[in-house]
């Protein structure tokens, strides 16, 4: 007998299929969290954010970046470019965490948005 008759390949393909969807239905999720930016949106969004010099605030090991996160009052929030063109951030501040760029609400300095 053969090691491939012992692996149940149809379980795994089954497995492998359920896991997939899973993933593509947590993305977008993950990406756009409170604050409805459109793809252009996005990319305008990061773009101009990517290009501004600011500090980083170091990341935390129990700082899960997600919707609705509280940020420490030691991270930095900044204004946001005049040239970000996104009238849905009007109102928000960003922060740099880490590698990680986020809108925040700055009157309760909770997370709206994961930028990158």
């Amino acid at each position: 007998m053969a090691w491939s008759d012992l692996v149940p390949w149809n379980r795994c393909r089954d497995i492998m299929a359920g896991l997939a969807m899973v993933t593509v239905s947590i993305v977008p999720a993950y990406a756009q969290i409170g604050t409805p930016v459109s793809p252009d949106e996005a990319v305008k969004l990061k773009a101009a954010l990517d290009a501004q010099s600011v500090a980083s605030a170091p990341y935390p090991q129990d700082l899960m970046l997600s919707d609705g996160q509280v940020l420490a009052p030691s991270v930095p929030l900044y204004d946001l470019p005049a040239n970000v063109g996104v009238a849905a951030a009007a109102k928000l501040r960003f922060a740099r965490i880490g590698d990680h760029t986020v809108l925040v609400d700055p009157t309760d300095r909770k997370i709206v948005y994961l930028v990158s």
